[in-house]
């Protein structure tokens, strides 16, 4: 995938190719395919309420609202898959980590980009809880 400005647009050029499968393909890695996805959720959970914990109103107010805007959370027993659009939707992701993220071919791979955004995240909401002004 190639992207460039153009005309004060940005503009790409996609490479068409027939997905593949996004289901595991046997039962061990559909098992680490669902701790994964499990693990996921336990870090948004986890993430989100230290958000709620530090941020002031205005940032609290504005993540509820992307929540809501993101619709209600897919069942990761249902569809693994699904849930990993939503979750990297949720995100704030800047455009090189989306791009990222439209590059996987798996729910895997982004179950595993948003992760380490989530763990960045919580680590800078972690710190704002202990900063002290002296």
């Amino acid at each position: 995938m190639q992207t460039w400005e153009q005309d004060g647009y940005r503009v790409g050029e996609l490479e068409w190719v027939l997905p593949e499968s996004e289901g595991p393909s046997d039962a061990d890695e559909a098992k680490e395919l669902a701790q994964l996805a499990e693990k996921s959720q336990v870090q948004l959970d986890e993430m989100l309420a230290g958000m709620r914990k530090y941020f002031d109103d205005y940032h609290k107010r504005a993540i509820e609202e992307k929540i809501r805007n993101s619709g209600p959370r897919p069942s990761i027993e249902n569809d693994v898959s699904k849930y990993s659009w939503w979750l990297c939707n949720l995100l704030p992701l800047s455009y090189s980590v989306r791009m990222d993220v439209i590059r996987a071919k798996t729910a895997k791979g982004r179950l595993e980009i948003a992760m380490k955004r989530m763990e960045a995240i919580g680590n800078s909401s972690n710190a704002i809880g202990k900063c002290n002004i002296q």
